[in-house]
This record gives C-alpha cells, structure tokens and sequence, in this order.
C-alpha cells in the first residue's frame, strides 16, 4: 500500500528546540527518521512568503496583527498607529525594553512603511513582528491574518 504523502508550509528561520537525552543502561538510543515531504511552492507565495531570499540586511518573517492599547513600553496606542510588537527573543528583559521606541523598515510586495517598537509580542517566534491593525491593513486584508514580510532596524 503506498504511503501518504503530507504538504507542509515552512515557516522560514523557524528554530526547533531539541529534548534533552537521557542515557539508560541497557536502553539502545533512539533513531530518528527522516521523513521527506512536497512543500507546495505555489502555496506558500500566495501566502506572501517569496520563495527567494529575503532583501539585503532585512530579515523575512511572519507578522500578524494584534489589538492596541497599553504596550510593554509603558504607552498608549491606537489601531491607526504604525507599531508593531516584536517577538519576546529580540525585545528584550527588563522595562521598558531594550527595543521601545526603535524604528524598523518593513516591506511587503513592493510597499514599504516605518513603523516604531511599542510592544512585546510573547506569542510570536523569532523573529516575527505583531503589527497595528492599520500597519497590517497598509500591507493586506485582514481576512489573510499573517504575511511574510521583511524587515530591518533603522534607528
């Protein structure tokens, strides 16, 4: 009987943290099997996520939107605002964050816009951005809930 086959989105960059190993006497190591699977390209650029590399100094990744309000950086924003929250790794300890209140270039399709850091985004991986509401419909409908974008520091 043949074998299923299984499409996967791949989210670029995305780390996966191993299990510790534990060594028992007697017990042999476990083997991992590698399995292959067809990634659909066609499907993950109409998800936005350009099949080539991401621009020159910028870094590719998922971003969504989320509600505004009282940010991680101790202010107050609205819907309207270009802000974004940024991934709990890259944000930083401490408050206000190392990052409130820095700027970043995102580009998405050919749009770019500059929006400031105003908040921790503790669901997003590395190195998503969680975008205004107003942010994200400058790029695409909210009716698509993520993007694949680029983006960079600028100041």
């Amino acid at each position: 009987m043949p074998q299923p086959q299984a499409t996967v989105a791949v989210e670029p960059q995305a780390t996966v943290a191993a299990a510790p190993q534990v060594a028992v006497a007697g017990v042999p190591e476990p083997q991992a099997t590698v399995v292959e699977a067809d990634v659909d390209a066609d499907a993950v650029e109409s998800a936005g996520c350009p099949t080539g590399k991401p621009q020159t100094g910028f870094t590719h990744a998922r971003a969504t939107f989320y509600s505004t309000g009282l940010g991680a950086c101790g202010k107050v924003s609205n819907d309207a605002d270009f802000i974004v929250a940024l991934n709990s790794a890259q944000f930083g300890g401490g408050y206000p964050g190392p990052q409130c209140g820095k700027k970043i270039k995102i580009t998405y399709k050919g749009k770019s816009a500059t929006a400031t850091i105003v908040d921790e985004c503790p669901g997003c991986s590395y190195p998503g951005l969680d975008l205004s509401p107003g942010l994200f419909r400058y790029f695409a409908s909210q009716d698509e809930s993520a993007i694949y974008v680029d983006w960079k520091f600028t100041g």
